[in-house]
């Protein structure tokens, strides 16, 4: 967590998480400057993430260079998410993070 300088501590900070950013950063927006809330969509643009019509408009450029679709599928168990599939026509691994924030 950080917050030594007086600053606000982030509960779910992570130096992995910072660096994975600041790499970001460095490759969309060629600064130093990182930020939070900062939106990475398809890994080559970027906005504000409390920022509603940026991120709209940024999903909608990273939609016209998609070739193939991945669809989500999410199944639910008495309010709960009981599971994610991916389908689509790619064949590989990955993750599904799943964040709950409460307003």
């Amino acid at each position: 967590m950080h917050g030594g300088d007086g600053k606000w501590k982030d509960p779910f900070s992570n130096p992995a998480y910072t660096q994975r950013q600041r790499t970001y950063n460095q490759q969309i927006c060629r600064t130093g400057n990182i930020y939070t809330p900062q939106m990475v969509i398809d890994g080559k643009l970027e906005a504000v993430g409390s920022r509603r019509l940026p991120v709209l408009s940024a999903i909608r450029e990273a939609e016209k260079g998609l070739k193939e679709r991945l669809d989500v599928g999410v199944t639910l168990a008495s309010g709960k998410v009981e599971k994610v599939t991916l389908t689509g026509p790619v064949k590989a691994t990955g993750s599904v993070w799943l964040v709950r924030f409460i307003k």
